[in-house]
């Protein structure tokens, strides 16, 4: 007799390789684990190249799926199939390189197809980011993300943790940034649901931490 697991919640924290092992192991016959009635998901993933090998599970859960919270990293324009998921929490760390910007690298986590239902509730996005590379990038690189964005339904937050050696600077810094923000989501901005503000040093400590 073969004993199933039914679990509720998931947190898989491992290298690429062993994550994408895992979740084929998770779908397989062999499986041990019941996912049918997962409700919480949470990832990480060392670069958002490594995001797309969660695609079968968030597929897997779609019907079940009420909350991902995901860590991650830009580097590429890999995209997750997201949307279906009514409460996403994202902590995404854009500090090394300015491409993809870092709106764009927001956009491109929310993968699906344009025609499937968007059934987004809540987001949270925090974003760890130099204000050089936000700043410098046009206010039209938001676009992909503000078409996204806008058809949650309750509310959007997003935090901003801008590093900056220039201590002096950073309350300068944080303003132009969360401007910067709240100009590159105009139909999001327009729609009232948009909360933008800068994130405390202990947020920023402990939030990105693996």
């Amino acid at each position: 007799m073969v004993v199933s697991l039914m679990v509720d919640s998931l947190s898989i924290n491992m290298h690429p390789a062993a994550a994408a092992d895992f979740v084929d192991f998770l779908l397989s016959r062999r499986s041990t684990v019941d996912i049918s009635s997962l409700r919480k998901l949470h990832i990480w993933t060392t670069w958002m190249k490594h995001a797309a090998i969660f695609n079968q599970l968030l597929a897997a859960t779609r019907s079940t799926l009420e909350q991902l919270v995901i860590h991650t990293s830009n580097s590429s324009l890999r995209r997750l199939d997201i949307c279906h998921v009514p409460s996403i929490q994202c902590f995404l760390t854009v500090c090394l390189t300015p491409d993809p910007s870092p709106l764009t690298a927001l956009a491109s986590l929310f993968g699906g197809h344009p025609s499937e239902p968007r059934l987004m509730e809540e987001v949270d996005l925090h974003l760890l980011v130099k204000p050089g590379i936000l700043l410098q990038s046009p206010s039209s690189e938001g676009a992909a993300l503000d078409d996204i964005l806008v058809s949650v339904r309750r509310c959007v937050k997003i935090y901003l943790i801008v590093e900056s050696s220039e201590m002096n600077e950073k309350t300068k810094y944080e303003q132009a940034c969360m401007k910067k923000v709240i100009e590159s989501l105009p139909a999001l901005h327009a729609k009232g649901i948009l909360t933008v503000q800068t994130s405390s040093t202990t947020v920023q400590n402990n939030a990105f931490r693996r």
